[in-house]
């Protein structure tokens, strides 16, 4: 079942990113919010996606350690 599960989520993914890869490429013109919008909606996509396929939930903890400032954090 694991197997069939993630080569369910393997398609979805590839299907979503040929979808949003060519949104984003559509968007490049517009304003920086409308393509970040547009461009964000693919990861929610996934997320629900691994969510409602594989069963896989995250939660994030610790959120008062995290710096106000901008950066990149590693998990």
């Amino acid at each position: 079942m694991l197997l069939i599960r993630s080569l369910l989520f393997a398609i979805c993914q590839a299907l979503t990113l040929s979808v949003f890869g060519t949104l984003s490429l559509l968007t490049f013109p517009l304003p920086f919010h409308i393509r970040y919008r547009a461009i964000t909606l693919w990861t929610h996509s996934n997320l629900w996606c691994l969510a409602k396929i594989c069963h896989v939930t995250y939660e994030a903890e610790g959120l008062e350690n995290i710096p106000k400032s901008n950066g990149i954090i590693f998990c």
